[in-house]
Order: structure tokens, then sequence, then C-alpha cells
């Protein structure tokens, strides 16, 4: 068995524990140990919880068999007071790969975003029923939600597509009309982008990574660094 705590709102602590052989067991732990939900997915092995710990999100690895028939989802979010065993997620969609798997919530949670081939997917107030905006590109590698809860910020990052070079743009939430970027950054031999924001969330560091150097400087790849703000500030760091 492999157990883990982490700390909810209401200094609350969940306690999830799992197993290759058995389904996989979330806990409140307060007074006494209280079943909160089971959820029977046994090959879960990847998890994350949602920034107010009202869901859980899990993910397997992408197959197809006579189990798991093709576009069966493979990341699934849960609701954790749900029902003390489910069957079936609140949602789910498919994510092949591990990178970027999890979808993104604002701090309050009013917002949720997942990326799909074309557009970027919005729910609000964990309502999964339905999608309340999208934001549209031919090509879609990654969203992330801005911290802070004032006001909303999304950045979208799309790789590069025949020849074009890859991206991320700044938008606010809701205005996702091409000229509303709020700042724009492009790259050339970029696999791959993270950032990371500033507690606040006016601005952040946009990571842009290729696995390997062709330049040859480095046996392991190259990562250049990118300052990013919601003041429309957009600037490659020094390293």
């Amino acid at each position: 068995w492999y157990q883990r705590r982490v700390r909810g709102p209401q200094n609350r602590v969940f306690r999830f524990r799992c197993s290759p052989h058995t389904p996989l067991c979330i806990s409140i732990v307060a007074q006494k140990d209280v079943v909160v939900t089971t959820l029977t997915r046994p090959r879960t092995m990847l998890m994350t919880f949602s920034p107010l710990r009202t869901h859980l999100v899990t993910w397997r690895q992408y197959q197809v068999s006579e189990e798991f028939p093709e576009n069966t989802p493979n990341v699934e979010i849960w609701k954790l007071d749900a029902a003390e065993t489910q069957e079936k997620p609140v949602y789910g969609f498919v994510k092949r790969g591990q990178s970027l798997w999890q979808p993104q919530w604002s701090d309050d949670e009013h917002i949720c975003a997942r990326a799909c081939n074309a557009e970027v997917q919005f729910f609000e107030d964990n309502d999964f029923s339905k999608v309340a905006k999208r934001l549209q590109r031919d090509k879609v590698g990654a969203a992330f939600v801005m911290p802070g809860v004032t006001s909303y910020h999304v950045a979208l990052y799309v790789p590069s597509l025949k020849g074009a070079m890859a991206f991320v743009q700044l938008y606010q939430y809701g205005a996702f009309e091409k000229p509303s970027a709020i700042a724009h950054r492009s790259f050339t031999k970029v696999d791959s982008v993270d950032i990371k924001y500033n507690k606040s969330g006016g601005c952040g560091v946009i990571m842009a990574s290729n696995d390997v150097d062709k330049s040859g400087s480095s046996y392991y790849g190259q990562t250049l660094l990118f300052f990013i703000s919601t003041a429309g500030t957009s600037n490659q760091t020094n390293t």
C-alpha cells in the first residue's frame, strides 16, 4: 500500500491510499478516520486535488482493450463528497501522455480549464455538464490558469505546426479574440513549455525546453526562460 496526506481547507486532512490490485481509497482524517469516497480505479498512476480539495483528478495510462474501448477517458474528475462509493466520475477525457495532464483550476475554483486538440474548454463553478467558454486555436498544447481571484488570466501554449513558430499567449478570461492577447511570446526549437507563476498571479516565468540541444553546447537539451506578465511584458531572461 501507498499512503499520503494532503491538507485542505478548514484544516481538514485528506489521506489517500492505493495499490495496483485494489480500489483507490480516499479518507478524511478528523477526530477519527471517515471514508469520504472509494473509487474503483486500481490502475491509477497519477492523481491531484483541485485547489479547494473539492475534487480529485486521476490519470491512468491510455490503452485500447476489451475493457477500455478506443477513446475511453483516462483522466477522470471525481467529486469528493458525492457518495461513499463512486462508479462513475463527474467528468472524463482522454490525455495520452503524462505531460501537463491535469486540468487547471483558478484558486477559488470558479473556472476549470482543459486543453483538447483545437481549443481550450472552460467550465465554471465545477459544473462539468456544459462548456461555459471556449478558446479556439488550430492546435493547442496546454492551458495555464494564473493564480488570483480578483481577475482571471489564462496562458495558451500552441506548439510548432507546419514550420510555424510555437508561442504562448496571455489572455484575460473571456476576452479570447486574437487581437485581445495581453502578451505574446514566440519560440523556435521548442518541444515543451511550462509556466510558473508568482503567488498573486501578476506575472510568471515561461520555461521553454527542447529535448536535444542541436548547438552541441549541452548533452541534456536546453531550457530558455521568459518573463511574462499581465501588464503585457514578455522578455527573455538571462540564465
